[in-house]
């Protein structure tokens, strides 16, 4: 099985900006269908399927345990690193109003 990532920032370079969307996706070959995927992180499952979904909020390695229809076993992991997203500043110049003027900032 091979695992895939597609963030929609650049399909798996395995990169994400802090609170954007990562799909995984576990493309299982040769074997028995039909193919049993679980998703884990550490030793917590986190879903099933061929593909999970996921935000997380600090670099994390994902780990897909397949499982054919013949009981045969593979386990590949996918570490997405997770970027903070680059602060936003906003600034004032000092401005001087007279009496009875109007300014836009």
């Amino acid at each position: 099985a091979s695992l895939s990532e597609s963030s929609g920032t650049a399909p798996d370079d395995g990169t994400i900006c802090n609170g954007a969307p990562v799909t995984l996706t576990a493309a299982p070959s040769g074997g028995k269908s039909p193919y049993a995927v679980k998703w884990f992180v550490g030793a917590t499952e986190v879903g099933t399927g061929l593909s999970l979904t996921v935000s997380p909020p600090t670099t994390t390695a994902y780990r897909a345990e397949v499982t054919d229809g013949n009981g045969c076993f593979l386990s590949e992991e996918k570490t997405i690193t997770v970027n903070p997203r680059p602060p936003a500043a906003i600034t004032s110049l000092p401005v001087t109003i007279c009496p009875g003027e109007t300014t836009t900032t």
